[in-house]
């Protein structure tokens, strides 16, 4: 159960982390 928990929660980290870089680019982007 801990390797699965640790690999949960790479995953909501992945998936809270690449949103956050793409709304950067698009902002720097932007200006």
């Amino acid at each position: 159960k801990g390797c699965g928990s640790v690999i949960i929660t790479l995953i909501l980290t992945v998936l809270g982390w690449i949103p956050g870089v793409l709304a950067a680019l698009i902002i720097l982007n932007k200006n």
